[in-house]
This record gives C-alpha cells, structure tokens and sequence, in this order.
C-alpha cells in the first residue's frame, strides 16, 4: 500500500516538475519578447 502512495506520489512530482518548467519555458519566452519589444522600443 505505501509502496503504491510513494509511486503516485513520485509520479504526480515528476508531472508537476515537468508543469513547472514547462511555465518557466513560457514565461522566460515572454520575457524574452518584452525585452526585444523594450530594444525596439530604445532604438
């Protein structure tokens, strides 16, 4: 039983670690279009 809760419990981390990059990758993306858009901006 405890056995089959640390899978679970494993498998949900990797799902969330893999949900929390995938928002640091958009959100990194975005930043990265504010900081161009700001460049264009100076110039």
């Amino acid at each position: 039983m405890i056995q089959i809760i640390y899978k679970y419990s494993l498998c949900l981390k990797l799902k969330l670690n893999r949900l929390q990059f995938c928002i640091n990758l958009v959100e990194s993306i975005v930043q990265n279009k504010h900081v161009q858009n700001r460049e264009l901006f100076i110039v």
